[in-house]
């Protein structure tokens, strides 16, 4: 659509240093949606562990209330409620509806086990299939309250289906599609098949760095290299959801990031090595 919404944190006490801001992409939006390109390093909703940090449906919240700009020139909004939630390295599809009616619509996607979102993922290693589900229970983890881990006999069902895109020397670009609806789940399980998200520091995957993949390169000694991807990578790219209106069902997709795109590039360019299937 072109229409971005501008977000700040909020203004501390304590330090003089300017808020960070961010730039939101809207991607698709009328009377009862509101779909944003979600950039990492941003929560989507608050987590119960970690209430201090700060999350999108909160800084929606707060410029609602104080009637910011972007809030002004749409007439009517008085709420935004997040349909699913994205952990902060997570970019990509964000939904949000704008009144209950919608939100009661949409909701029970949830627990319908409908494949309805695609995620890419960029990972350390390659599955044994090309295409596979994993199945594999998940509880929080007993001494991270901000984590996931697989137990296959206590664990609520979780379901997620995978699919092999390319390979490169070591690493893979898959698609993942959440049968199920579990906090953490996509990378959970890729640690649970030993192929973690790149850069996922929780589930043990390390950062991508030019200097890993390109042959002869030395980075300056002056500056620390800065890796190609330095969060986890994965990444909402496609969204299909009945429109809660009258409208048929509507497909909203986000191309693959900058971070994205250049560890990609670079794979292909230097990750010559490739695995047959």
């Amino acid at each position: 659509m072109g229409d971005i919404i501008k977000l700040s944190s909020p203004a501390t006490k304590e330090s003089e240093i300017r808020s960070h801001y961010w730039e939101i992409p809207v991607l698709f939006e009328d009377g009862d949606l509101l779909v944003i390109d979600k950039p990492s390093n941003l929560l989507a909703v608050q987590n119960y562990s970690l209430v201090e940090a700060l999350n999108i449906q909160s800084l929606f919240a707060r410029d609602i209330e104080r009637k910011a700009a972007w809030v002004s020139s749409r007439e009517g909004l008085t709420a935004l409620n997040c349909l699913y939630p994205l952990d902060a390295d997570t970019s990509g599809v964000l939904i949000f509806t704008k009144t209950q009616k919608a939100q009661e619509c949409l909701k029970n996607l949830l627990g319908s086990e409908k494949e309805f979102r695609t995620y890419h993922a960029l990972v350390h290693g390659k599955p044994l299939k090309d295409e596979f589900t994993i199945q594999a229970g998940l509880i929080p983890h007993p001494r991270r309250s901000d984590l996931m881990k697989v137990d296959v006999k206590r664990g609520k069902k979780s379901i997620t289906r995978f699919k092999i895109l390319e390979s490169y020397s070591g690493y893979s670009l898959l698609e993942c599609y959440p049968v199920t609806e579990r906090y953490l789940q996509i990378r959970a399980h890729l640690r649970y098949i030993k192929c973690p998200a790149v850069c996922d520091s929780f589930y043990h995957g390390r950062p991508l760095y030019l200097s890993s993949l390109k042959p002869k390169y030395h980075p300056s000694t002056k500056h620390e290299e800065r890796p190609l991807m330095g969060r986890a990578a994965l990444h909402c790219s496609r969204v299909e959801i009945p429109h809660p209106g009258s409208s048929p069902s509507i497909v909203i997709e986000s191309p693959l990031p900058k971070d994205f795109k250049v560890s990609i590039k670079m794979l292909k360019q230097y990750g010559v090595k490739r695995w047959e299937h």
